[in-house]
């Protein structure tokens, strides 16, 4: 009896000890779950910090956009997330710049900035379901938060090159921002076989969008290959796929002139 009792204790202290063990590892766990939040978190400040460091670096400039091209961007920014609802929650008041150079590229950051370069828009962007396209993705890459972790610079200007670098993404995670891109098309009410065309306009010209790449003129046709198999499993046959209707609204139009109005290239290059 009297050992009884001894195994009883002993057996009551080791639960106890057993019991302190496992929650002392679950508030660790939960502590450096926090913390690793608080670290992204602040990861992703810091990289939508760099937005006001980029506008102010020397040989950037952003081109003024009159009101109603700016409220144009933003109209088919809200109209692609109200379609989206039940899956775009975060709520943020997106700002767009247009950047002058003869490099075409584009990128957001997770506050909501959205950056085109004036050749972009007047190369390549020819049909409003383009610039759908190119807005869907960098929509889906906010309200998520897709950005790699990589180094950042602290303070000090940032160029076009190297702040493209610090968001380039992998494969994997490129598929998955093509595909939602295509799926909030779809809800919006758009063409999302446009999506198909605009990676179609990267891959035929690769060594424009070298700089977009980071030199891998064969990154855009894997990412074409891989997109083709995804609609193919849609339902969607390469003959439908090469159907894309080019249309595009009056305020399009418009708001591609805003680019002579605010003094891009030269009238010879404009036309």
């Amino acid at each position: 009896m009297e050992k009884l009792g001894i195994f009883i204790i002993v057996l009551f202290f080791t639960s106890c000890a057993m019991m302190q063990n496992i929650l002392h590892q679950d508030k660790k766990n939960n502590v450096l779950a926090s913390y690793k939040k608080m670290e992204d978190r602040d990861y992703l400040m810091h990289l939508s910090a760099l937005g006001d460091h980029y506008l102010q670096t020397p040989g950037v400039k952003n081109l003024k956009l009159s009101k109603e091209s700016l409220n144009y961007l933003t109209s088919i920014y809200m109209k692609l997330t109200l379609e989206n609802e039940l899956y775009y929650t975060k709520k943020i008041k997106p700002s767009f710049y247009i950047i002058e150079s003869r490099t075409p590229f584009t990128f957001s950051l997770p506050n909501g900035k959205f950056f085109f370069s004036s050749e972009l828009i007047h190369k390549y962007l020819k049909h409003e379901d383009i610039l759908i396209s190119v807005l869907s993705a960098e929509i889906f890459r906010v309200q998520y938060e897709i950005y790699g972790r990589k180094s950042v610079v602290s303070v000090g200007y940032i160029d076009t090159e190297r702040l493209l670098s610090l968001l380039r993404l992998s494969e994997k995670n490129q598929t998955e921002i093509d595909k939602w891109a295509f799926y909030t098309m779809k809800r919006a009410g758009y063409d999302a076989i446009a999506y198909l065309s605009w990676l179609q306009i990267q891959n035929r010209n690769s060594m424009d969008f070298i700089l977009q790449h980071g030199g891998d003129t064969q990154k855009i046709s894997r990412q074409e290959f891989i997109f083709k198999k995804f609609i193919v499993e849609q339902g969607i046959s390469n003959d439908d796929a090469q159907r894309f209707e080019r249309r595009s609204s009056v305020d399009f139009y418009n708001f591609k002139k805003e680019l002579t109005r605010v003094g891009y290239g030269s009238k010879n290059e404009r036309e």
